[in-house]
């Protein structure tokens, strides 16, 4: 799927949130968190399922011990692939696959992730992550900075599982920080990873900022505070307003006008 041009976040103006906003809009200010503190628990949370076949386990020892160890020679590589071949011969699997789960553990740990939608319509959306349609949601540039690297997250029935003998990098991926249940399609969701730089704070261009839309139940005392922070932008993003449909279960969002 093409990257949308602008991707979404929702945001509350409740409490500590409405500062964090304002260091957004304002600073270009965001924050990536860890896959630990999302809502789903079977997020970025993946099943493992290795066939440790002979040639699967040298398989697999070929392609992490090249990626740890480039200055290997071809006759070093070899022996300690064969070496872990000869390992694995008799190895209980549920073993080899508390392994990789405790393995896998330790990396998402260090996993930063920063999630947008694709859509600023969502019911659904301004209804979990907007305070129940009180808060806004700011529109970002899907080509400027961190946004650039946004991978889109799939939708399924079917929890596939893990198997770092036979899948490549981009099954992996998928399967490991980008699959979720098809109960959370609404969200068209996007996410950008940092895999090195762990949770907190990061800084994006403010001018990435293109739109921000106000919640269809904003308080007029919030909408006062959103407006004067959008116009003390110097490259003036557009300012829209989420609407409630009147006759059908829709959101629209149109341009602002002050009322």
């Amino acid at each position: 799927m093409e990257v949308p041009s602008v991707l979404y976040k929702y945001r509350s103006l409740a409490g500590k949130d409405r500062e964090y906003v304002r260091a957004t809009i304002l600073g270009g200010t965001i924050r990536l968190t860890n896959p630990s503190s999302f809502n789903d628990p079977f997020d970025c949370a993946p099943a493992f399922s290795p066939q440790i076949t002979p040639d699967g386990a040298y398989a697999l020892a070929k392609r992490y011990l090249s990626r740890e160890h480039p200055r290997w020679d071809h006759e070093k590589l070899e022996r300690e692939c064969q070496a872990f071949v000869a390992q694995t011969k008799g190895v209980d699997l549920a073993v080899v696959t508390q392994g990789l789960r405790e393995g896998y553990e330790q990396v998402r740990q260090w996993l930063a992730v920063y999630c947008v939608s694709g859509c600023s319509n969502s019911a659904l959306m301004w209804a979990h992550y907007a305070d129940s349609h009180r808060g806004i949601c700011i529109g970002f540039a899907s080509d400027a900075d961190i946004f650039a690297t946004a991978q889109e997250v799939r939708y399924s029935y079917v929890r596939h599982s893990v198997d770092p003998v036979h899948d490549d990098d981009e099954q992996r991926l998928v399967n490991s920080l980008l699959l979720k249940s098809a109960d959370w399609k609404y969200e068209k969701e996007w996410r950008c990873i940092d895999f090195e730089g762990g949770p907190g704070l990061r800084q994006v261009p403010v001018h990435a900022i293109l739109e921000v839309v106000l919640g269809a139940r904003i308080s007029p005392s919030d909408e006062k505070r959103v407006v004067g922070w959008v116009r003390q932008l110097p490259h003036h993003p557009k300012l829209l307003r989420a609407t409630i449909s009147p006759n059908h279960f829709q959101v629209a969002v149109v341009p602002y006008v002050q009322t």
